[in-house]
């Protein structure tokens, strides 16, 4: 899966396809433009490179994130030692998931790759505005939109007749 997301205040690191609000999987929901991840409705709480990577493994769920890409999203062009770095953020997520190394594990560590998030991911798409959202919306729109021509045409022809 290759999303396009909001990320974050920074938006760092995504470069997807389909703009998305919003994640949920399992009983989490995480919203790309705030970072803020919630279970079951109530907040959980990720430190801000915490955050930045969740909205890429998520944004990334299925394929192996590469550890490379992940460096690049969470310090940018900051000079680090970033393995222990992410490491101790891997842990912070796993922690926050209550994540073990197991079959279940929502985060996996794929050997000298890089990790990849299991869950499925069902994607809340962002709302595009000034649309109309149902088809009476629509309707309504397309009737005032062939009204107008006929009222100024009407009036055209009104004035034309007074001015003879």
């Amino acid at each position: 899966m290759n999303l396009k997301t909001e990320v974050c205040p920074e938006r760092n690191g995504v470069t997807p396809e389909i703009l998305l609000k919003s994640a949920s999987f399992r009983d989490f929901k995480f919203d790309f433009a705030s970072c803020e991840l919630r279970r079951g409705g109530l907040v959980v709480h990720l430190r801000p490179r915490a955050a930045r990577a969740l909205a890429l493994l998520i944004a990334h769920a299925g394929v192996i994130v590469p550890y490379e890409q992940l460096r690049a999203a969470i310090w940018g062009g900051t000079v680090v030692d970033w393995r222990s770095g992410l490491h101790q953020i891997m842990r912070d997520l796993r922690k926050a998931f209550d994540d073990r190394q197991d079959a279940e594990a929502v985060i996996e560590s794929v050997n000298r790759r890089g990790y990849r998030f299991r869950p499925a991911v069902r994607p809340v798409r962002a709302r595009q505005t000034g649309l109309p959202v149902n088809r009476r919306d629509f309707a309504l729109l397309a009737t005032g939109a062939l009204l107008v021509p006929v009222l100024i045409l009407f009036a055209c022809i009104l004035i034309a007749a007074g001015s003879s």
